[in-house]
């Protein structure tokens, strides 16, 4: 039971925090381009990577707290099904070149993320 309340307790926390980013304003130009999203798709990405390498290495969580970080919190903090929402709006407005764009960086820098979250993990647990 205790698992699914810190997956619960997670969720909430990475929706509240979507959320707030999502409508914060980063960018004063009206494009179709989602910023906000790709921007949280990739700190996801990079907390992903750098929080399953602490977990295995430094931090004695339980299993409980693993998953409701990764699944709770990162689960409803990046969404696949945004990417997908915004690719489609791009697609039904004719700006194919804007969705190639997005979800190509979303992909790179995704990947790129997790990349960079894992290698600094491990960096920082050599050091102890």
């Amino acid at each position: 039971m205790r698992k699914y309340a810190m997956i619960a307790a997670g969720g909430f926390w990475g929706a509240i925090l979507r959320f707030f980013i999502k409508t914060f304003e980063i960018s004063s130009t009206t494009s179709n381009f989602p910023i906000n999203t790709l921007l949280i798709n990739i700190l996801g990405s990079f907390i992903l990577g750098f929080f399953i390498t602490m977990a295995k290495d430094s931090l004695k969580l339980g299993e409980a707290e693993r998953v409701g970080a990764i699944s709770g919190f990162l689960g409803a903090f990046t969404t696949f099904s945004a990417i997908s929402k915004e690719v489609n709006f791009q697609l039904s407005s004719g700006d194919l070149l804007t969705a190639g764009i997005y979800l190509g960086l979303s992909v790179i820098l995704g990947l790129t993320g997790v990349f960079v979250g894992l290698s600094l993990g491990d960096k920082l647990t050599l050091k102890k």
